[in-house]
């Protein structure tokens, strides 16, 4: 059977054994155009501390395409995208197109916070509830959670173990979460409210994409946060999880 695959640009040629039984002779599958996620970083939000986070990424060789206060309107130049804000709200546009981005098998890290903006709190559960089987999950109206905040061990995807082994997480102020248990679980508060969570495609409606979301803004700017980062887009980038 002949094939052609465009790859990056590249036309490659070749034959391959049919991919299903035929009387006699060859098919001609025509173009397999071959297609990847980009590997290039977007990060939007309300916060300044957008910069601190790029600095970051960029140091640990991760490529920040764009850092920007409004969510573009073309996302699919993107390969994951990281939420830095407190006090804007998700529009129900901007939830609709981290919809489809999620979807389309890529990685979206979100930022909650305590309860000086449960407006925004309230847009990221109207976009986490969409995204996730059975729904159920809360985000913020928990009050202030205290500490201390050790990471979940068995958290999905080994996202507290790979690369690096994290232990606790140090907000400034952190908001809490509901609906969320087992490996779902990121990092937990006191009492064992959950702070962070995180979502592979087993628990997508749409069986696609990585999602993590931690409740605090300002612990871009804290100590001890790039080896969390590393964590964190290590897991969103990593494909091989769907």
């Amino acid at each position: 059977m002949a094939a052609t695959a465009v790859v990056d640009g590249v036309m490659l040629n070749g034959k391959s054994a049919a991919f299903a039984p035929i009387q006699s002779g060859n098919t001609d599958v025509g173009t397999i155009v071959i297609t990847d996620k980009p590997e290039t970083v977007l990060i939007f939000g309300d916060r300044n501390e957008r910069t601190a986070l790029e600095a970051d990424l960029t140091n640990l060789g991760f490529n920040v395409l764009d850092n920007v206060v409004t969510l573009p309107d073309d996302l699919t130049i993107y390969g994951t995208i990281w939420h830095v804000g407190a006090f804007s709200a998700l529009t129900t546009d901007e939830r609709t197109r981290l919809v489809a981005f999620v979807d389309s098998g890529r990685g979206l890290h979100l930022t909650g916070e305590r309860p000086c903006c449960d407006n925004l709190n309230d847009s990221l559960e109207l976009l986490v509830n969409a995204l996730v089987i059975g729904g159920g999950v809360e985000v913020g109206r928990f009050g202030d959670i205290s500490g201390s905040y050790p990471f979940n061990p068995d958290a999905l995807g080994s996202i507290t173990s790979s690369p690096n082994a994290l232990a606790s997480w140090s907000p400034s102020a952190s908001g809490g979460m509901g609906g969320v248990e087992g490996d779902n679980v990121l990092v937990s508060g006191a009492g064992g409210v959950p702070v962070g969570a995180v979502w592979d495609c087993g628990d997508m409606v749409g069986s696609a994409g990585r999602i993590t979301l931690l409740m605090d803004v300002n612990w871009y700017l804290n100590a001890g946060r790039q080896p969390i980062i590393e964590n964190i887009h290590t897991f969103l980038i990593d494909a091989t999880r769907c």
